[in-house]
């Protein structure tokens, strides 16, 4: 049984509540460049997650911010952003983003990710699905097809407004459809 995926799985997790706990109030300094330990960081280490494990990332996040302090960066005024892509919005699902449980699965991503500390969406908007011609396109070789470019319009525009709502910032990415992995043919 190869136990490197589970492991994998567990390094992930604790690093994202590594991160997570970086933004809590009481490690959170005023001076990003305040050096922290990682003792610090793995106080509020999930329940069963390896201390040993804990304490070797936390180094590594702690090595990286005084790297990132020994070169000016950040400066006292800047502040880093955790940021994930929202994944029920991708633009690769196609028709599918326009599901009403689609939007529904979106709130959940969005509240989960609040709770994990992300303060920052990135939404990633596939070419073509804001070109009119690709819509006309799919309509001609499949007359159920009923979708426009303004019914994704409002949809990223809900999305945007549902994450705002919630104090996050947006970030938009383009990118060009994955054919072999879209729900668009």
């Amino acid at each position: 049984m190869n136990v490197f995926p589970k492991r994998l799985a567990v390094a992930i997790a604790v690093l994202i509540a590594l991160l997570a706990v970086m933004t809590q109030p009481h490690v959170a300094q005023a001076d990003p460049c305040t050096p922290f330990t990682a003792g610090e960081l793995c106080v509020d280490a999930p329940s069963g997650a390896p201390a040993e494990q804990c304490q070797q990332l936390a180094t590594y996040l702690a090595d990286f911010q005084q790297t990132a302090c020994s070169l000016g960066l950040p400066d006292p005024g800047y502040y880093p952003n955790y940021a994930t892509i929202l994944t029920f919005a991708g633009g690769n699902r196609g028709p599918d983003l326009l599901s009403e449980w689609n939007m529904q699965n979106i709130e959940v991503e969005l509240d989960r990710l609040t709770e994990m500390g992300v303060n920052t969406i990135g939404i990633n908007i596939a070419y073509p699905l804001l070109t009119p011609e690709f819509h006309t396109y799919l309509n001609s070789v499949n007359s159920s097809y009923d979708k426009t470019v303004d019914d994704y319009i409002d949809f990223y525009e809900e999305v945007i407004a549902k994450s705002r709502a919630r104090g996050l910032k947006v970030h938009i990415e383009q990118s060009i459809m994955l054919r072999d992995f879209s729900s668009v043919d």
